[in-house]
């Protein structure tokens, strides 16, 4: 064991250094990215500020901090540039909307306008994925009879990310 540790003492020593100061590298890049994350749809704003996805991007942010006034801004900010690829800022007004308990008209017709661009979407419907909580996952069984593996269905997925990013 002495004469092991002799051969490949340098080694050891080398690699425990290197291990310490990646560590510290790493615990120091993740504070800094949360800082750049937050500031980021407010930088890409003043750099773009008639951009869709920027509007979208800070749409989202205002979720996050459970801001839906300001979510809903952004949102249609968003929507009045014209965009019609983005399923997620169709989906996500909606959801805004539900939860805010927003004019059943104006609920109706966010779903109506997310349904005419993705009339293939296999997404359920806004109004009851609002109202679902966030902590229910449910999981479905992938077809085979012999209970094979199991996997997410979709739009369960697209469901709970909607409902978490929302709460």
């Amino acid at each position: 064991m002495k004469a092991t540790f002799r051969r490949y003492r340098l080694l050891i020593i080398v690699v425990t250094f290197l291990v310490i100061v990646s560590l510290q590298e790493n615990s120091e890049r993740d504070s800094q990215s949360k800082e750049t994350d937050e500031q980021l749809p407010y930088v890409m704003h003043a750099l773009y500020p008639n951009s869709a996805r920027v509007e979208y991007a800070l749409a989202v942010q205002s979720v996050m901090n459970n801001d839906l006034k300001a979510a809903r801004a952004h949102f249609e900010a968003a929507l009045a540039t014209g965009e019609k690829t983005n399923e997620d800022l169709f989906y996500y007004y909606a959801v805004t909307l539900v939860r805010m308990r927003a004019h059943p008209e104006e609920i109706d017709a966010a779903v109506k306008a997310w349904r005419f661009n993705f009339p293939y979407s296999d997404r359920s419907d806004p109004k009851t994925a609002a109202a679902r909580p966030a902590a229910k996952s449910t999981v479905k069984n992938s077809g085979s009879s012999d209970g094979g593996p199991q996997r997410r269905d979709r739009s369960q997925t697209a469901v709970e990310t909607a409902t978490q990013c929302l709460d």
